[in-house]
């Protein structure tokens, strides 16, 4: 029936594909051992080094890549904590050296002091930080799931770290790639603690927090904060551009030298292939030809004693054989 013939089909097709693959496959090889053995030894010698250089160098070069870009990142991150640990130095000299000067006027004051606020600080010393060296690749928040200043609130992504900080107290430091709208990112953060006590007179409860804050942020916001608890997140990043960008430079040089290594030895392979093989070969096959076109007197010299040098030393010896057998069968010459 259809299905017997649609089998006899496939059979037919699979037998007529398998014969054209393989009249192909042969046509293949007698090309490929045609045009090999017309190649003279040099040529194949060179060949052959070049592919094992193309097939060094491939592996090698992802594997330099591979650790170019992870000493590109420690190095990023190790920037990246000297750049937090800057921060958190402002945060805590505003906390212990300028609060307390300001302490009463702030309780007592019409206009709220914004600068006895370590977030603020810090906020301020990056922006100066930006606008004096804005080649800096370093981005830095403050993310707060309850902050005062709602520029500080902290999205899915951050809310997610700060409560690993609060479910494990030991964490001290978080680090990781994220993908945002404006590109893949190398992100260090490390948990915000409150300790001092005096926080909670701003961060309690708006009835006891001053008049001049609650006037300036309102009462909804930065609230019912308690001691020792994970209040925020300090979060350094960087673009990961930065991070493959700092990387290419010293792998393209490694490469370039690699390279360069790899085509001196090719040269000096070639020139010592010239000198020690190809011209003694040549030599001995130009005597060789001269002796069978009847110039007797040429001999097969090498002053060697490797292979080659061997192979004329019987040459020289089979070539004295043949003249004692021609005089025998011919002695009148």
């Amino acid at each position: 029936g259809n299905s017997t013939h649609r089998i006899r089909v496939g059979y037919s097709f699979i037998y007529q594909f398998t014969r054209i693959w393989k009249l192909g496959n042969d046509f293949c090889i007698r090309t490929y051992k045609s045009w090999w053995n017309h190649l003279k030894i040099s040529l194949k010698i060179n060949l052959l080094l070049t592919l094992v250089m193309i097939f060094s160098v491939i592996p090698c070069s992802l594997l330099l890549s591979q650790q170019l870009q992870q000493q590109a990142q420690r190095s990023i991150e190790t920037q990246a904590t000297q750049f937090m640990q800057t921060m958190s130095a402002v945060r805590q000299y505003t906390q212990e050296q300028i609060l307390p000067l300001f302490t009463a006027q702030t309780q007592d004051a019409q206009q709220f002091i914004p600068e006895t606020v370590p977030a603020y600080a810090v906020e301020q010393i990056f922006a100066a930080l930006q606008h004096n060296a804005p080649e800096q690749p370093f981005s830095y928040k403050e993310a707060a799931p309850n902050p005062t200043n709602l520029r500080h609130k902290a999205d899915e992504f951050e809310i997610q770290l700060i409560n690993q900080f609060r479910q494990d107290p030991a964490t001290q430091r978080i680090s990781g790639f994220q993908d945002r709208p404006e590109g893949r990112v190398f992100y260090l953060a490390q948990p915000v603690v409150m300790r001092d006590p005096s926080c909670l007179q701003c961060h309690s409860r708006p009835a006891i927090a001053p008049p001049s804050l609650i006037s300036t942020y309102g009462s909804q916001n930065g609230f019912n904060w308690h001691l020792n608890d994970v209040v925020a997140a300090q979060i350094v990043s960087v673009p990961v551009d930065v991070i493959s960008a700092s990387a290419h430079p010293s792998f393209w040089q490694v490469i370039l030298v690699v390279l360069g290594m790899f085509g001196i030895l090719l040269i000096l392979l070639a020139i010592l292939l010239q000198k020690v093989v190809v011209q003694r070969i040549r030599r001995l096959s130009r005597t060789a030809q001269a002796i069978s076109l009847g110039e007797t007197q040429v001999t097969f010299e090498e002053i060697s004693e490797d292979e080659i040098g061997k192979l004329a030393i019987a040459l020289q010896r089979m070539k004295h054989s043949l003249e004692i057998a021609l005089n025998i069968l011919n002695p009148s010459t």
